[in-house]
């Protein structure tokens, strides 16, 4: 895929922690996500003005209330359902995906966007759904706390040394400026401006980096590829 195939398939990520961040950003920017990812809209008929006319909605309200507008499309398209799980899992499976990505993929398949809460912990009820291999505490209505920490030891030991788990990719080390090369990274690929035309436009919209260099861009730009890479 080519730079120009891209543009129409940037994801707009509005996530404030900076190491979720940075966890999404490096997924749904590496070019083989964006062809799959333009694969399954193809298969599901979602069109790009459908996807425009969608953010402008959600931009109205609230851009994480995304899944209201999922169960109407779900609604609308009934028989869709099974098959936008199915492939989620399938790019689950074969990117290596943490289970928590099922709701970012999905996101971006439909909006475009990543907005997505991803918990630290989640609790499942009767009705969630488990699409991959998990590991559960199940107390009873005579669980201790001391009962439900010595079973959380167990299953963080699970999770580091079953072999289900093993192949799951692990996100690299923080990179506090991530942002910003994921925007120089962008501004190329959209703009197709110089390194120091970036450096330029930086500087005017943001002050505080008014002395920002191509140098700097350049710098940043390949450590992203890289990044991208792993």
């Amino acid at each position: 895929m080519e730079n120009k195939d891209l543009k129409d398939l940037m994801v707009a990520i509005n996530i404030a922690n900076s190491a979720r961040y940075q966890e999404v950003a490096l997924f749904v920017d590496k070019k083989e996500f964006l062809e799959k990812i333009a694969e399954i809209r193809k298969k599901l008929n979602i069109t790009r003005q459908q996807i425009i006319s969608a953010n402008k909605k959600l931009s109205k309200s609230k851009p994480w209330l995304w899944e209201l507008d999922y169960r109407k499309w779900i609604k609308d398209n009934p028989n869709n359902e099974e098959k936008i799980e199915n492939e989620i899992s399938e790019m689950i499976d074969y990117f290596k995906c943490p289970y928590y990505f099922r709701n970012i993929i999905k996101e971006v398949i439909l909006f475009g966007n990543a907005t997505c809460y991803i918990p630290d912990v989640e609790v499942i009820g009767p009705k969630t759904k488990i699409y991959s291999p998990f590991v559960a505490i199940i107390p009873n209505l005579k669980s201790k706390d001391k009962d439900i920490l010595k079973a959380f030891s167990s299953a963080k030991y699970i999770l580091k040394h079953a072999k289900e788990f093993r192949s799951i990719r692990k996100p690299p080390d923080l990179h506090p400026n991530l942002w910003k090369y994921r925007s120089w990274y962008w501004l190329r690929i959209l703009s197709n401006w110089t390194y120091d035309e970036i450096a330029n436009f930086w500087g005017e919209e943001y002050p505080e980096d008014e002395t920002v260099t191509y140098l700097e861009v350049l710098k940043g730009v390949r450590l992203y590829k890289r990044l991208l890479q792993k």
